[in-house]
């Protein structure tokens, strides 16, 4: 059979066997994930073979059979397997966790695991082992734009607006039971007003219930504003909907999460390789070099690796990875000589019910990470990604960050 990757390039789909440059292919809207192959592939029973072997095994296709995939995804045809693995132990608030990481990137697990190792040897107050992580504040948003014939009825709109958060709060209860709406802010733009909404999810993530909630006082607004309205969106730009953004690092939008840890320089040293001093100034030439290139907060490593794999393990949306990875990381050197760590992350996109979270694979994943809550879940994520900062920084330190991946890849 060859190598893996030989292999992999053998069993290419071949164009002509999807399409031909004379046909259209009509996708099924209807019927099942294997009539769909079918009509995929039908010049070519090769392709046909691989890919329902590969994508509709017989527990995938008796899944569908069930609903189980219906509302989570159109013209459904398998599904992907992702390899998973689990980083740590790691000690958060005083309790032990495992991290389901879905990746193909050899070497991220391993390297979590190692930052884990480090943190839960170290303590942070009030807890004697392990990392402190909190839940600052939370919020889901959702921005309307209203444009109006003038600044004059910009600034009388606004005015109303700022009376309406009763009103607000009634019609959000008509479209959700486990949804609140928070509070409104405004930004003027000309003729136009930005609405920013924020709206309280509860353990859900939340879009598709800020949304509803928004369309409700959306058409609410347009029907009563006490000045005439020329144009409207539901949506304007400014809720930083999968987009990472420095306004977003100022607010909130999902959960704003912190957490800590105190690692003893023995630790550094014998579990990271390097010192407290040298994690500290390899901190700050990172950051430095993170201000010139304009980046939105100042990770050194990537905790976008870390999302993203727990995203996809634990049904998540992949894409709020955008907005989550962001944030700040800060190292010092303790009057002890130990080694301070921190991450701030404002825009956590987190959820333990709806969405994804309920998929076979992926409810398993949910199991194995063993948080109570979605707040839990953002503060074990934060302290992961800090694990992460740890030990790819301190791998830059002891320069074996190349040596780790030509080993592990």
């Amino acid at each position: 059979m060859g190598t893996p990757a030989k292999w992999a390039l053998s069993q290419r789909i071949p164009h002509e066997a999807v399409s031909k440059s004379s046909e259209i292919i009509h996708i099924p809207r209807t019927g099942c994930a294997r009539d769909r192959i079918d009509r995929l592939t039908v010049s070519d029973h090769a392709c046909r073979t691989m890919v329902q072997e590969a994508m509709l095994d017989p527990l995938t296709e008796k899944q569908e059979t069930t609903g189980t995939y219906k509302k989570s995804i159109e013209n459904f045809v398998g599904t992907v397997k992702v390899p998973v693995g689990v980083a740590g132990p790691v000690i958060v608030n005083g309790r032990q966790h495992v991290i389901p990481l879905a990746t193909t990137e050899a070497a991220l697990v391993a390297s979590v695991s190692r930052g884990c190792k480090a943190i839960s040897m170290g303590s942070a107050p009030p807890y004697k082992k392990g990392g402190c992580a909190v839940v600052v504040t939370s919020g889901v948003t959702r921005c309307p734009a209203f444009e109006f014939s003038n600044l004059l009825d910009c600034t009388k709109f606004v005015r109303w607006v700022a009376t309406q958060d009763d009103t607000f709060h009634r019609l959000t209860s008509e479209t959700t039971k486990h949804g609140q709406f928070k509070e409104a802010f405004f930004t003027v733009e000309g003729k136009r007003v930005h609405l920013k909404l924020y709206f309280n999810t509860g353990d859900a993530s939340g879009q598709n219930m800020v949304t509803f909630a928004t369309k409700k006082i959306f058409d609410h607004i347009k029907k009563v504003s006490p000045v005439p309205i020329i144009n409207s969106y539901l949506e304007g730009g400014m809720s930083s909907d999968k987009k990472p953004s420095h306004g977003t690092m100022m607010t909130v939008r999902g959960r704003s999460v912190a957490a800590e840890v105190i690692v003893p320089s023995s630790v550094v040293r014998s579990v990271l390789h390097t010192t407290p001093k040298a994690l500290a100034e390899a901190k700050v030439t990172m950051t430095h070099g993170h201000m010139r290139l304009g980046a939105v907060g100042n990770f050194s490593g990537n905790p976008a690796n870390v999302c993203a794999a727990v995203y996809i393990a634990c049904g998540q949306d992949p894409a709020c990875t955008s907005e989550s990875s962001v944030g700040t990381v800060r190292f010092e050197v303790t009057d002890e000589g130990d080694l301070y760590a921190s991450i701030s992350m404002p825009d956590v996109m987190v959820a333990t019910v709806g969405g994804g979270t309920g998929l076979p694979s992926q409810a398993a994943c949910m199991r194995l990470i063993n948080v109570a809550n979605a707040d839990e879940l953002a503060e074990v994520l934060a302290v992961g990604c800090l694990a992460s900062e740890l030990s790819i920084v301190a791998s830059h330190c002891s320069d074996e960050f190349a040596k780790a991946h030509h080993s592990l890849a």
